[in-house]
């Protein structure tokens, strides 16, 4: 790749090259000239032929499916090829009724709480975005901040998740 030096509009060097392939942009020219040599894959050592990527994307999956820890029973939600499922018993059954061969590990879900809102935040970034003494002088912070931790006590009970790419189940018999 032929790195490509900037200039400003008076002729002075920017300090800044660019890829003349993909055009993107480097701090210097070593960078921008070795932008979109291709590399050998860091698991496999091939070639990897996307541009700017440093391993196999299948290459990327068996090693963390290599280095997540197996467990042998899990009773929450799962992730399996971009689909969220409640249990592993709702994904076999997907898969089984469609013809589908069940894996034999698949990953686990964390649970990520609902953020709690803090007054103490909310303060602050009024506070930020006022007068220097502003916070001293508003009505109803005692009402806002009761108003508050009942929302937050109400919506204590949603979560959302998370694929955890550190920890599997196993599901299937041995492939």
């Amino acid at each position: 790749m032929k790195a490509q030096e900037l200039f400003f509009d008076n002729g002075r060097s920017a300090n800044v090259w660019y890829c003349s392939e993909c055009r993107i942009v480097a701090k210097d020219k070593e960078v921008a000239e070795n932008c979109c040599k291709r590399s050998n894959c860091k698991y496999c050592g091939k070639i990897v032929e996307r541009l700017h990527w440093l391993a196999h994307q299948e290459c990327i999956e068996k090693d963390k499916i290599t280095k997540a820890e197996k467990l042998d029973t899990w009773d929450g939600w799962v992730f399996y090829e971009d689909k969220y499922y409640t249990t592993a018993d709702e994904l076999i059954e997907e898969l089984e009724d469609s013809g589908e061969s069940v894996p034999e590990y698949i990953f686990i879900c964390k649970t990520i709480p609902f953020p709690k809102i803090r007054i103490d935040d909310l303060l602050e970034k009024i506070g930020e975005n006022s007068y220097d003494d502003v916070i001293d002088r508003l009505i109803g912070v005692d009402v806002l901040s009761d108003a508050i931790n009942i929302f937050n006590e109400d919506n204590n009970d949603l979560v959302s998740y998370l694929p955890d790419e550190t920890k599997m189940v196993r599901i299937g018999a041995p492939a």
